[in-house]
């Protein structure tokens, strides 16, 4: 189980990887950047923070293995067929980072029973934390790095009948989430571009409402935040099913298509 104790050691690790990649930030400019096989990019400050994180976690939790975004496939999969392992995206939203935005993530999952029980999102450029407790409360930080004391529990209580939702720039996918949505009667006040896991917090904190996804993306991208969203009181429904989203991998991380909300509504 993880206590309370552990799990400050965990957000730890996200703080101090966090401030291993804002070097590179700091210093974008000379940022070298390689394709992977899969032809998404890749950065030195994705490699370090991984080496970091792995390196950490197996101190704390030397018979756990891990699932990691810069991980080989192989050992991947492997690790996925425990009952429990850690799940990492050590800087998700590499994109946004290369462009020097400021919504990069480091993400720390762990996956018990193909469920995803806890998470750790820190915002380096940001200085924000989101992460779970033992209780499974979730909890919002600022300036976590300066050791302040603005913890905060937080909730996905949605405000009113407008919907505010995220949704990518990307087409057609755009196209498809806006006439679907009109399909089923959603009024949306805005339509949020947001990179990174950070748009699983912005739901858990009652910032945003909806983010539907309409396109495939791999698990370490979500994990923490699907934690983070469900202590919260959001959900993230798998599109295939309309069962809540789990962690079940065979032959690689792809998931399938979603809906992360903070309220239950008629799907189409």
């Amino acid at each position: 189980m993880l206590t309370n104790k552990l799990i400050s050691k965990i957000n730890q690790i996200s703080l101090n990887a966090g401030l291993l990649i804002l070097a590179y930030y700091k210093n974008y400019e000379n940022l070298v950047v390689t394709q992977k096989h899969d032809n998404s990019p890749v950065t030195e400050a994705d490699l370090a923070a991984n080496n970091f994180i792995i390196k950490e976690l197996k101190k704390l939790f030397p018979d756990i293995d891990i699932v990691s975004e810069e991980n080989n496939e192989e050992a991947n999969l492997r690790a996925a067929q425990k009952n429990e392992y850690f799940m990492v995206d050590p800087l998700d939203g590499t994109n946004s980072f290369i462009k020097h935005s400021d919504e990069f993530t480091v993400n720390i999952a762990f996956i018990q029973n193909k469920k995803a029980i806890f998470g750790s999102i820190y915002l380096p450029a940001k200085d924000i934390l989101y992460f779970t407790d033992e209780a499974n409360i979730a909890y919002k930080t600022e300036k976590f790095s300066l050791g302040n004391n603005l913890t905060k529990k937080i909730s996905s209580t949605r405000k009113s009948n407008i919907t505010r939702v995220i949704c990518t720039k990307r087409e057609p996918e755009r196209s498809e989430i806006i006439k679907n949505l009109k399909s089923r009667d959603i009024q949306t006040k805005d339509l949020i571009s947001v990179a990174s896991s950070y748009k699983f917090c912005l739901i858990a904190e009652g910032k945003a409402d909806l983010y539907p996804r309409r396109a495939n993306i791999n698990a370490w991208d979500i994990a923490a935040g699907h934690a983070i969203l469900n202590a919260a009181g959001g959900k993230i429904i798998n599109l295939d099913n309309n069962l809540e989203l789990i962690y079940n991998f065979h032959y690689n991380f792809k998931i399938p298509l979603f809906e992360c909300s903070n309220f239950q509504n008629k799907r189409k």
